[in-house]
Formats: structure tokens, C-alpha cells, sequence
């Protein structure tokens, strides 16, 4: 049989905060009851069922849990979307899996299942400049080490950072260089906050990276490698998303999920009342 090669984006909406992850415009929950997670769990792995039923020449090859933090699951909540996954969708054999996670910030990672099924960190850190996370109320804790989820047997695949903060000047973008080369991930991602930078002194940055060897390979991303998952799916002609803000395009059809929490827990997986958005295209 003939496959198709395509994306799937599982979104994990839950964070340290209220907001909407600039990347993905996955609405975020702040401090979710564990009856919450439970539910939303479920109507996950119900959504993850009921797609698959109409992609049975699909082959996944690039897994991203998007969105929040892939830790805000305990191992009994990963292990079931996981073992959900792997029974419903034909995963490559050299499937990339990544999720993101927050360094030195949360004591309960899901390390068991993160390296049985080989899924790699994307490490967020906000700014690696202790001033600027003072002042903008972000971890700094963050930027000092990963050894805390390499030590489990994470493997670190890249690193998330914020394209700049208000008032960034000189000093904290060297920082901002001098924290990526210190870890050197295959990967970086330069997350957008639309807030007005200094175009040169981020140019510079960009170019010091590329000098150092990383390539970009969307706006904003550089790797050293090219990695399978992209961010930028408008560029893609197909692909698989399921979870709350969730967007999908397949077989000629564009959806995107709701971004009420409460909403997507009750449609369990029901698309007449999942979707936000649909239509052809």
C-alpha cells in the first residue's frame, strides 16, 4: 500500500498561565483540576479514534504535542495518548515525536513514557538574560540547565525562545546567543511576541547562528538539521491536528477545533460539534 507522509499536531492546552501559545494559537488553561486533564484526555484519545478511521493511507511521520507543556500530563495521561497514537495511526518507522517542556520549573515529568516512545524536548526558555526575566516576571531558572530531563534519558532536540521582550537591547540579545550555543540544539525556535525589536540586532543574532552552522528553514527557525515537524502549516499542503484549537487539512477539507475547553470535553470526539472552522480548502 501506498502512504502519504503527514504531520499530526496533538494539542496539550495546559500551562503555567492563561493565554494562547504564540505559535500555535492554542488556547492555554492555567492550573487545571485533574478532572479537567481526565476528561480532556479522553476526548482526545476519542477525537485521535475517530480520525483515524479515515486515514488509513495516511503514515505519520512527524509528531508534535503542541501548544502547553507535555509535563502538565502525568505518566498515566501521556501513556494513554501515546498507546492511542500508536494504535490508531501508521507511525513511520523513524517517526519524530517532540514535545515541549519546561526546564528546572515542574518535579513531575512523564519520563517513563517521554523515552519509551522516544519523544525529544523542545526546551522553553523565555530569555537567557536574568535582568530581562526579572523584569518581565519569567523563569530564568530555565535558561541554566537541562540536566534535569537528560539525566532521565530525554533527549534534547531543540529550544524554544521568545524573539524579544520589550526594551531588549544589545546585552540581552549576546545573552540570548551565548545561552544557545552553551546547549547547541539541533533546533531553535524564535517565538514572535509582536513587540517592536531592534531589526539589526536581531539580523546580527541570525547571522551568528548561521555562521555557526544552523540553517533556517521557516522564518524564525534555525536548525541544524531540517526537522520533519513544521510550525508554519500554511506552507504545507496537508496535515493532522486533533485537540483543542486544533487545525487539520486533509483530503480536500480544512477544520479547525473550538477553543472552549469545556466545549471540546463534551463533543468527545463528535466532529459536528468539535469544529470551529470548516470547509474546502
Amino acid at each position: 500500500m501506498k502512504y502519504t507522509d503527514l504531520q499530526l499536531g496533538i494539542s496539550i492546552p495546559f500551562s503555567y498561565a492563561n493565554a494562547v501559545d504564540r505559535q500555535t494559537n492554542v488556547a492555554l488553561v492555567h492550573g487545571a483540576r485533574r478532572g479537567l486533564i481526565d476528561g480532556y484526555v479522553r476526548a482526545l484519545s476519542r477525537e485521535m479514534e475517530n480520525l483515524s478511521a479515515d486515514t488509513d493511507r495516511v503514515r505519520v511521520n512527524a509528531v508534535r504535542f503542541v501548544g502547553g507543556y507535555i509535563h502538565m500530563l502525568d505518566e498515566k495521561r501521556l501513556g494513554l495518548l501515546l498507546e492511542t497514537l500508536s494504535r490508531c495511526f501508521h507511525l513511520a518507522e523513524d517517526t519524530e515525536l517532540t514535545g515541549i517542556v519546561s526546564p528546572g520549573f515542574y518535579n513531575n515529568y512523564p519520563f517513563e513514557s517521554m523515552v519509551l516512545y522516544g519523544i525529544r524536548a523542545i526546551m522553553d526558555v523565555p530569555s537567557f538574560d536574568v535582568k530581562e526575566c526579572q523584569r518581565h516576571a519569567v523563569a530564568y531558572k530555565a535558561a541554566l540547565s537541562f540536566a534535569d530531563v537528560e539525566e532521565h534519558g530525554v533527549k534534547v532536540m531543540g529550544v524554544r525562545t521568545l524573539k524579544g521582550l520589550d526594551r531588549r537591547d544589545a546585552r540581552q540579545w549576546e545573552a540570548a546567543y551565548a545561552g544557545l550555543m552553551k546547549h547547541n540544539p539541533s533546533i531553535i525556535e524564535f517565538v514572535d511576541t509582536q513587540i517592536q525589536q531592534d531589526s539589526f540586532l536581531y539580523g546580527e543574532t541570525l547571522r551568528r547562528l548561521e555562521e555557526a552552522g544552523y540553517t533556517q528553514y521557516q522564518p524564525d527557525c534555525l536548525g541544524l538539521i531540517t526537522p520533519k515537524y513544521r510550525l508554519r502549516t500554511e506552507d504545507l499542503p496537508q496535515y493532522l491536528g486533533v485537540g483543542l484549537s486544533a487545525a487539520c487539512r486533509f483530503d480536500g477539507y480544512y477544520t479547525r477545533n473550538t477553543d472552549d475547553l469545556n466545549a471540546y470535553i463534551s463533543a468527545d470526539g463528535d466532529f459536528s460539534k468539535l469544529y470551529k472552522e470548516a470547509g474546502e480548502g
